[in-house]
Formats: structure tokens, sequence, C-alpha cells
């Protein structure tokens, strides 16, 4: 299971499936916002409630743990986003996404981040909680210990990939091509710079993603000289 697909059942799980927990045991989604360790023998201890709703009750302060903790900065707004989203607000996405100063599409691309961050805090949560069984929402991993291991691996950067499997003349030739395409270079001299550069795959990779991204791609003015 890849990340985005990872992120679309955190998703579903915080959106739906947490109402069976929470209203099951007389909470309120709210209440993540301010639920603490030391209030939960209090709850555990209220009358006769069976283990089922005992362990409801465990899963919620998980849930409250994991979220209490997330990275709330103006580059990591995770903790707002997560909480105007599911705990307070309910906010449709334009207007979270007004909130926390992104525009739409970053704002997608931060809430998965959210979510993902969200996960790999909530499963060690239920440990610490004592949740039985413990709730994974992927398939691919058997432990707390491999799921935060799969999530803490870096995303494979598709460009570099793609790169790194060209040969040595394939390399040269995507080179000439781009220079061509963003600059007003003869052949001979776009396959001079590309023989002088094509050892250098970082550079060769800031070209790439230039010419796919940017908005104004013949602008770049590359040097014609055959130094």
């Amino acid at each position: 299971m890849n990340k985005h697909e990872l992120a679309k059942n955190i998703n579903r799980f915080l959106e739906y499936d947490l109402d069976n927990y929470i209203y099951s045991t007389g909470m309120q989604r709210e209440w993540i916002l301010t639920l603490k360790e030391d209030s939960l023998a209090s709850y555990l201890n209220k009358g006769s409630i069976s283990s089922d709703t005992r362990n409801m009750i465990r899963i919620v302060y998980s849930v409250a743990k994991a979220f209490q903790g997330l990275s709330d900065t103006k580059k990591h707004p995770f903790k707002k986003i997560l909480e105007l989203k599911y705990f307070d607000g309910f906010l449709p996405s334009q207007q979270i996404a007004d909130k926390v100063g992104y525009c739409l599409h970053t704002y997608y691309l931060k809430k998965n981040d959210a979510l993902l961050e969200f996960y790999k805090a909530f499963i060690p949560a239920q440990s610490y909680y004592g949740v039985f069984p413990v709730i994974y929402l992927d398939s691919g991993v058997v432990n707390a210990k491999n799921t935060k291991q799969a999530l803490d691996t870096p995303k494979a950067d598709n460009l570099a990939s793609f790169l790194s499997s060209l040969t040595y003349w394939q390399t040269v030739n995507l080179y000439i091509t781009l220079l061509q395409a963003r600059s007003d270079i003869s052949f001979m001299d776009a396959k001079k710079q590309a023989l002088a550069n094509c050892s250098n795959l970082d550079k060769l990779e800031h070209l790439l993603d230039e010419s796919l991204n940017s908005p104004n791609p013949k602008q770049i003015n590359y040097s014609t000289s055959s130094n």
C-alpha cells in the first residue's frame, strides 16, 4: 500500500469510523482536542462497563494523544488542518486552506502529510494505552515497528530515478534536447555542454525539472560558449 492509499484509509477512519468509538463511549469529537491521560482512569472506572467499551475508550484516548502531538507550524500546520477537518469546525476544504494560508492544491498535500504523521503516532499511542487488538489502517504492515519504518522511508524522487536509469548516450541526448528546447543554442554547442556535464545528474535533474514545471521555460539563458 502506498502513502496515498494509506492517507485515504486514515481519512476514512477519522471522518467516519471514529464515530463508532466516540459515540459508543458517550464522548464527543471536540473532546479529542483536550483529553488528557490523567482523566482516563475516571472513564474506565465509571460503573459497570464492558471490556469492549473500555477498549473503545482507550482507542479514543489514543487518537487524542496522536492528534495533540502533531506539528503545528506555518510550514507544517498539521494539527490545525486535522482540527478544522475532523474535530472542531468540520469546515470544507477551501475554508481550511484559506485559514492555514495555502492554495487548495497545497492544502491537499499538507492534509495527506498530516494524516501520515497522525498515523505514525497513533500506532504507538494504542500500545501505550493498551488497546487490543491494535487498529492498523494498512494491509502491508504487521507491527508498530514496521509501520514507523515504512512511514519514515523517504518518498522516491521520480526524476532522479528516471535519470539514473538512462544509459550514457541517452543522458547526453536528453541534455542536448533540453538545452535546445530551452534556449537558442546550436546543436554542436548543446552537444559540447552535454558531454561536459552529463556526469552531473543533479544539474540535469534541475534542468529537466525546470523544463517540466516552469511557466516560461524559454526564458533561461544558457551560455553558448564552448569553454
